[in-house]
């Protein structure tokens, strides 16, 4: 454990935490915002928050009302107002009057703009979408992209393009699940580690398949993870990843269940499921029944997963098969 970071444990939390809640609906980022604030960890006195002090849910309400209100709008209404800075009190009393209540004109702008940014951030001139080759990568991955190898600026949208607070979140759930197979070539292609920040003065660099990245720290200080969320919200949780992955063989404990698709730090590494879940434990008896008669139905019998088990089923299966336990 990395003694200037005492508190690994709680920060495994922080990235189970974005990881588990998706920004969609757009409500999420309520549940988001007092689920990050809760990790604690103990200092030898007693229980302290990760945040101590810091970081009030009041501080951050109107940041996170404000992303909720530009989604609401939609791009079209929103961009109205952020080329029109004039607009801005329209928007202040039509969406989250109580939150603005008190602040002059530049200070609600930096909100709205920051927000606008948050949301639609694909939309401003000179802007690309996606923004990196690692964002192309990932979204090509998942089925929404055409790739283009020679420009990522021009990958083509195959269905609905997604808001940018989505693709962040799909960007990092990919990363994990990358992580999880023991991959790191997207982790190595992301912004992940430009946007780590810390009081300490050190150099991130990649290390080894084992521990994919290593600190080289020039002058200690205590770590604070405290990157840019809200403003920039999984900043957050890539300042924590770097945090773990560059502390210890973290990586071989990033899992997602194959069934309720929750991220979880397993304490073995051959664990396939989270242990506190009731619910996918009964489910795995079932489908290794199946798997056992599909592998030798003359001993077990024969029978199928349910129709709306078979994804599951079939991950399993592919674990199964490659002899993990």
């Amino acid at each position: 454990m990395n003694k200037l970071n005492p508190h690994l444990k709680a920060l495994t939390e922080i990235i189970m935490i974005y990881a588990n809640i998706p920004p969609a609906p757009i409500e999420n980022l309520r549940l988001l915002k007092e689920a990050l604030l809760a990790p604690s960890f103990d200092d030898g006195s007693g229980q302290c928050k990760i945040w101590g002090s810091s970081v009030v849910p009041s501080s951050l309400d109107p940041r996170i009302e404000t992303i909720i209100g530009v989604h609401n709008l939609g791009l079209e209404k929103a961009k109205i107002i952020f080329d029109n800075p004039e607009n801005i009190d329209k928007f202040n009393f039509d969406i989250i009057s109580n939150y603005f209540w008190g602040m002059c004109g530049d200070e609600r702008r930096e909100f709205f703009d920051s927000a606008f940014h948050e949301v639609y951030g694909y939309s401003n001139e000179g802007g690309r979408c996606p923004c990196s080759w690692g964002k192309m990568k990932a979204l090509a991955e998942k089925g929404f992209v055409t790739a283009n190898e020679d420009d990522y600026e021009k990958a083509t949208w195959i269905n609905k393009r997604l808001n940018c607070l989505e693709c962040d979140h799909l960007y990092f759930v990919t990363i994990l699940e990358n992580i999880a197979m023991g991959k790191y070539g997207l982790l190595s292609e992301s912004e992940i580690v430009a946007k780590y920040r810390k009081t300490s003065l050190e150099e991130v660099v990649f290390w080894s398949e084992k521990q994919p990245l290593g600190k080289l720290i020039f002058a200690y200080g205590y770590e604070e993870n405290d990157a840019a969320w809200p403003r920039y919200l999984n900043g957050l949780p890539c300042n924590v990843l770097v945090d773990l992955l560059s502390s210890g063989p973290y990586a071989k404990k990033i899992k997602r269940c194959p069934i309720c698709r929750d991220f979880f730090f397993a304490k073995k590494t051959d664990r396939i499921l989270s242990s506190d879940k009731e619910e996918c434990n009964k489910k795995l008896k079932t489908h290794r029944k199946c798997y056992q008669r599909e592998k030798d139905p003359i001993k077990y019998g024969s029978s199928k997963p349910k129709e709306g088990n078979i994804d599951e089923y079939n991950r399993l299966k592919a674990i199964w098969d490659n002899n993990v336990k």
